[in-house]
């Protein structure tokens, strides 16, 4: 793969690669398989810096319906209409260019409901003989635990059987959300894996805290679905009763109501609420410890994208998960990586274990660093496509 004319060439479908979460994972991705593979991308949402370095088709803009017209036709159809009509617009558009490039393989990046990418590289693949490769950064369908509407799960399970079920290869974000996907996706026989959430580590994030008794804690990000809030603040609750001055800081965009009956603790300002900022560094400077917050249930799928932002950061992290996470699967082992599950008692103790490492280098996480960087995630999942490249459907 190092050498530059012996590239593969690769096609790369996305909704995304901008400014939603998933799509700055995109981004990252691509830019890192750049170096290995000659990357072409389709994407109507996609950011200037994408633009300048890879190679971009242009293709229509994608409209969607009005909300209540969009659900009305899923529950009708089992799928959303203006998927196919975006990929057939672009399938239409870009068919004799697509023939001319001459691609050794096509890769679906899906999210959450976006299917356009799924219906749009099985088109493709097929027309050209191509294999055809699906990496979803979420899982799809969410677990129960985080979509309640059974009805509405089984029939996207139905949709994206037609579709797994027919790929070469599939990979997912984690291991436990790849065992999640192929337990749904049972015809699915072709090769799988996992692409971890690649993450930009930046060194000069990295200020030490100075040694004091007024600690400050920090939880960057949103707070939604089974994700217990509760516990964490009777655990701080239970911490801040012997260490007086202490914070408990959440920055994003969380409604009063996840701190119902710890109304004292905001009232006293023991407990900050702060809205979504994009100047969140004064933040992270301010805090002492870090929080990852995940969901409330055992062997949950979904590995948060700010435990591994946290890495960069000169500061000890509590992660607050359940068994069989992927956070305790992939982070544990790690001193200054503090794991507890959803109990207040643990969540104090944890707290304590914490404060011991504030002030002091953090040095025990450049194993995970280098896991996690975009050149080695993206190195891996060239090395994976590779073996799919001369397969000829």
């Amino acid at each position: 793969m190092s050498n530059k004319r012996m590239k593969k060439k690769y096609l790369i479908i996305s909704m995304d690669m901008a400014n939603l979460a998933a799509g700055i994972v995109f981004r990252r991705l691509v830019m890192a398989m750049s170096e290995y593979v000659d990357c072409h991308v389709i994407c109507p949402r996609i950011d200037d810096s994408v633009n300048n370095t890879i190679n971009v088709l242009q293709c229509p803009k994608y409209k969607r319906l009005p909300n209540r017209l969009e659900t009305s036709l899923y529950n009708l159809l089992g799928y959303k209409l203006t998927d196919y009509i975006w990929s057939n617009k672009v399938f239409r558009k870009l068919k004799k260019t697509i023939r001319k490039k001459k691609y050794d393989a096509v890769l679906s990046f899906v999210y959450g409901g976006n299917d356009s990418p799924l219906i749009l590289g099985k088109r493709i693949a097929d027309g050209n003989k191509l294999s055809w490769s699906i990496y979803s950064v979420d899982a799809i369908p969410a677990p129960l635990s985080w979509s309640k509407n059974e009805k509405f799960r089984c029939k996207r399970i139905s949709f994206l059987n037609k579709y797994i079920s027919q790929a070469d290869a599939y990979f997912a974000s984690n291991p436990i959300m790849l065992e999640y996907e192929l337990s749904l996706f049972a015809s699915f026989n072709g090769i799988s894996g996992y692409v971890l959430t690649p993450c930009v580590f930046d060194h000069s994030l990295c200020k030490e805290s100075n040694t004091h008794t007024e600690i400050t804690f920090l939880y960057a990000g949103d707070l939604y679905g089974p994700r217990k809030v509760s516990s964490l603040l009777k655990g701080f609750e239970l911490f801040s009763q012997s260490n007086k001055g202490s914070k408990l800081v959440f920055v994003g965009n969380n409604a009063p109501s996840h701190f119902n009956g710890f109304e004292h603790l905001l009232e006293s300002r023991q407990v900050e609420r702060h809205g979504f900022t994009k100047n969140i560094k004064d933040f992270y400077d301010r805090a002492d410890v870090l929080i990852d917050l995940n969901a409330d249930v055992e062997n949950d799928v979904f590995l948060s994208s700010k435990v591994c932002n946290y890495l960069s950061y000169n500061k000890p992290i509590i992660t607050i998960s359940n068994n069989g996470s992927p956070v305790r699967v992939l982070m544990s082992g790690i001193s200054s990586i503090i794991h507890s599950h959803h109990d207040p008692n643990e969540i104090n103790d944890a707290m304590y274990k914490a404060v011991e490492f504030v002030g002091r280098d953090i040095i025990d996480r450049e194993s995970l660093k280098r896991m996690f960087h975009p050149k080695q995630v993206a190195r891996i999942f060239c090395e994976e496509l590779e073996k799919l490249t001369d397969y000829v459907r």
